[in-house]
């Protein structure tokens, strides 16, 4: 009897243990940043959303981005412009040139 008391206890606390360490990785999982590598964003063509003044919006491949023209210039909406840098999860945007 006593030792299915061991038993019993021995697995409450392995899976009090167990629930604790996920919660710790949930916890730490939602803390950090989204690691993305936006580089293949560099020269893809865009469709300004928001009025870019100098800050504003634009359309990139189905995905909405916050964004600043290259030049600190305006760029109003629905104008072509192409992605020629990324800082952090901002995009550089310029007028698109044929």
């Amino acid at each position: 009897m006593i030792l299915l008391s061991y038993a019993i206890l021995f697995l409450v606390t392995l899976l009090t243990c167990s629930l604790g360490a996920v919660a710790i990785m949930a916890y730490n999982s939602r803390r950090q940043k989204t690691r993305t590598d936006d580089r293949p964003l560099i020269g893809s063509g865009a469709v300004v959303d928001k009025q870019l003044s100098p800050k504003g919006a634009v359309i990139v491949r189905g995905e909405l981005w916050n964004a600043f023209s290259l030049h600190g210039q305006n760029i109003p909406s629905q104008t072509n412009v192409i992605v020629v840098g990324v800082r952090g999860h901002i995009l550089m945007v310029d007028y698109f040139r044929d």
